[in-house]
Parts: C-alpha cells; structure tokens; sequence
C-alpha cells in the first residue's frame, strides 16, 4: 500500500482514526479538503533539513513499510511537522474596504481567531501626527477610528490595527517610526505611561508583508510593570502602511507564540482603484469618559519623575 506521508501526517493530526481511512491514492492535493481553515504554515517547517522539506511529499514505498501503530507515530509527527495548518483560526475575517488618505479604497483584511470578538469603532484608521500628539497629551482629544480584536474572556492575548501615511515601499519603514506610532504614550499600550524597553528582535519579509518581532513593557494602573512580547505585521497599499499588532504578556508567549503568528501573517491589504466615502466619526462618546485615565495617569507621571524615573 502507497499512501503520501504528508496526507497520512495531516489526517492524523486532524483525526488520529481517520489515518487509516484514506484511499491508496490519497496525495495531499486533497489537503484542502480536510476541516481546517487557515493556509499558514508551523514555524516547524521551516526548521527541518532541506532535503525532508523537499522530499515531504514523497510517498512511502516498500522499502519503507510501516505497520499501522508506526504509520500513526509517524503520521503524527509528520503533522506537527510539516506545513500544517492552525486549527484556532475562525472561517470568519475583518474585511472592509477603507479610504485612504488619496481618498482611494484599500481593502484590508485579517484573520482572528476562534473564541475571539472584533471591535469596530467609527471613523478614519489613519491615525496622523496631529492625532498622535493629541493622543500623547489627553485622551479626550484622540478621535479616531479603531478595529480591536480579542478574547470573548478577557485575557492577555490580544490584537489591534494601526494605520498611519508613510512615504516609500514597506522594507524601508524605519523601527522607529513603528515604535513612535505604535508603542507612544498615546498608543493602545500607554494609558499608564509609554511603554518602556522596546526592542525589536527579528525583520523579515515574507511576500508582501513586513514582520517584526518585539519585546516591551507596559505599565497597569498600579504602576507596576508587565513583560510583554509580540509581532507587528506591515503591509503597504497606496500612502498609507497598515499595521497589525498582535501580542500577550511574555509568560504566554510560548502558548500564544503561534497563534499570534498565523494571525498576523494574514493581514492583506490591496488597493481598490475606487474613491470611498470617509467613515464618520463615533460621536456618542463622551468626553469626560477618560477623565479618570488622565487623572490616574498624571499621578503616576508625578511619583515616577519623585522617584527618578524617566
């Protein structure tokens, strides 16, 4: 019996009785078939011999004859192995076409997973310098627009869309501007103080998307510090780049680490060629409602600089 080891390794990790169901001429061009919803990649595949990689999809012959408890052995690790996709991803995605600064259409989409919800908050994504300072100094003047996604459970996984007007392709996006757009005082993680200790660990490309991988430290209402680490995804459509910001806290990142992988290597953004209208601005938010952050906030300001701290 021939049976392709990497449809052999999937079925397996999908179903372990399902292993032995499959046809003689079951290949995995039949992959897409089988109950799972995201195309991603295990980071794994990328760490085997060139040659496993090469010869993945070969399949077993007689000289390789397995008995059926060392074909479920061999199937299992082949399915953990390989390019296999991630199970905790949701059919459903954020897809929505947005204006951009030109006024032109960019159709952005992202993958979240199941067991997560998507916020949409309205208005413009773009978030500009003046917004940025605005932002900085009092929460009562940040108005923009937002698309959050996150755990129905509260939890410390978490991601968010950042969206700001940049010139030139997305390889020569400086680390700096991401930091300065993402991780400001005015940013998702600075309500009690910017984060502190940013350094970003790892850029690379793949495809059209920019991946960089962070480290940093929030701050909770407390004071007191939390390690958190992360990726930021890139994509650049028309003048704007479109920034995806997936993280959790550093004790969960080897739990986390591959989920929030496969999510941000989905965002895709593509340019539509139409004008759209500007998204109108929530206006049933009031005002005083981040009276108490500002205040929190600018007593913790006051004990760090009494006690030295920048």
């Amino acid at each position: 019996m021939r049976v392709s080891v990497v449809a052999l390794g999937v079925a397996a990790w999908a179903s372990p009785s399902a292993a032995f169901s499959l046809s003689p001429t079951t290949s995995i061009a039949s992959k897409s078939s089988l109950p799972l919803a995201s195309s991603s990649c295990s980071p794994a595949h990328s760490s085997l011999p060139a040659g496993l990689r090469a010869g993945a999809s070969a399949s077993v012959g007689p000289s390789m004859a397995m008995g059926r408890r060392e074909a479920l052995l061999a199937g299992g690790f082949l399915g953990a192995a390989l390019c296999v996709p991630s199970a905790a991803f949701a059919e459903e995605a954020f897809d929505e076409v947005i204006p951009g600064s030109d006024g032109m259409g960019v159709d952005l989409s992202v993958k979240y997973p199941k067991g997560w919800v998507l916020e949409r908050k309205p208005g413009t994504l773009i978030v500009n310098d003046d917004i940025l300072i605005a932002c900085d100094t009092d929460p009562d003047k940040c108005v923009f627009g937002d698309v959050t996604m996150k755990p129905k459970v509260a939890g410390a996984d978490g991601g968010f869309i950042v969206v700001r007007s940049v010139e030139g392709d997305v390889s020569g996006i400086t680390k700096d501007f991401v930091k300065k757009s993402v991780f400001g005082r005015g940013g998702k993680f600075g309500a009690f103080g910017a984060p502190e200790d940013v350094k970003f660990l790892k850029d690379e490309m793949v495809g059209n998307t920019r991946l960089l991988d962070v480290k940093f430290t929030a701050f909770s209402p407390g004071g007191t510090t939390i390690a958190r680490k992360g990726i930021v995804a890139l994509s650049k459509s028309g003048p704007e780049v479109y920034m995806l910001v997936a993280t959790t806290s550093a004790a969960r990142w080897g739990k986390s680490e591959v989920l929030l992988r496969d999510m941000a290597s989905s965002l895709k953004t593509k340019e539509t060629g139409r004008l759209v209208p500007v998204q109108e601005k929530d206006t049933g938010m009031k005002k005083s409602m981040f009276a108490a952050q500002n205040e929190e906030r600018a007593r913790l300001e006051r004990e760090r600089e009494k006690d030295g701290i920048q």
